[in-house]
């Protein structure tokens, strides 16, 4: 899946840039600009082009296995298609990485850190690790 972390004292968003079915894997963007947010989305790869399509073009977001990370302004907020939006405590982290990446945040590693020892340990996590800054 993947490791996507946002801490908005920081104002950065950091992520791994690999897809992977269970067979095979490849690069991938996981992190979108979108109305001055940072955007991160992890899950199937086409419930995440449909999400964000959706988000993109203002309508109804489609219910999915997608679950998004979003980092604004105001704060750290996650998307389920159970419950919407939600704000988080910061900094927060998502997908099969996501508790590592927050184990590793509480021991003092920074956002790019936390992805950086997820991907030592979860077998979904790979590829450049990828900052994004408000």
């Amino acid at each position: 899946m993947t490791t996507i972390v946002a801490d908005f004292k920081a104002g950065t968003m950091c992520a791994d840039s690999q897809w992977t079915d269970g067979e095979e894997r490849g690069p991938v963007r996981k992190v979108h600009r979108i109305r001055g947010a940072l955007i991160g989305l992890a899950g199937n790869l086409d419930d995440i082009h449909a999400w964000l399509q959706a988000y993109k073009s203002g309508n109804a977001l489609p219910k999915c296995i997608a679950t998004a990370l979003l980092l604004d302004q105001t704060g750290v907020y996650t998307w389920n298609s159970a419950e919407g939006w939600l704000p988080m405590p910061s900094p927060w982290a998502i997908g099969s990485g996501g508790k590592l990446a927050r184990a590793a945040m509480m021991a003092g590693a920074d956002a790019k850190q936390a992805v950086r020892i997820a991907i030592q340990i979860d077998a979904s996590t790979n590829g450049v690790v990828r900052t994004y800054r408000l």
